[in-house]
């Protein structure tokens, strides 16, 4: 398998990415009966959080601890045929908040 540097195809893959995690993360939370009563907005926030920590470990922007060293993840997105990368962490984190609205617009 090929590896590619396309910053362009790499960001549009972040964004695809950001809005499967908040929606899939939303669905989870609703089904969640002591979440039943919370307001959307507070839902809504509370899905925006959790997308946003994900996001900073997954970005490269905190390390994880595996086998007593310090990890930091790297986002290579799999299209089938190559992997698509660029040089750098990710910065998808950037794109969480108010990426949930975007939802409710599609």
């Amino acid at each position: 398998m090929q590896i590619i540097l396309d910053e362009n195809q790499f960001d549009a893959y972040q964004s695809d990415l950001i809005r499967t995690l908040l929606s899939q993360t939303c669905l989870s939370l609703k089904e969640i009966p002591q979440l039943h009563d919370v307001d959307k907005e507070t839902l809504d926030d509370i899905c925006e959080n959790i997308v946003f920590h994900f996001c900073n470990v997954l970005d490269g922007s905190k390390a994880i601890n595996a086998d007593n060293a310090n990890v930091h993840l790297c986002f290579t997105p799999d299209n089938g045929e190559t992997l698509v990368t660029h040089e750098g962490g990710g910065w998808s984190h950037e794109y969480v908040f108010g990426a949930i609205l975007e939802l409710e617009d599609e």
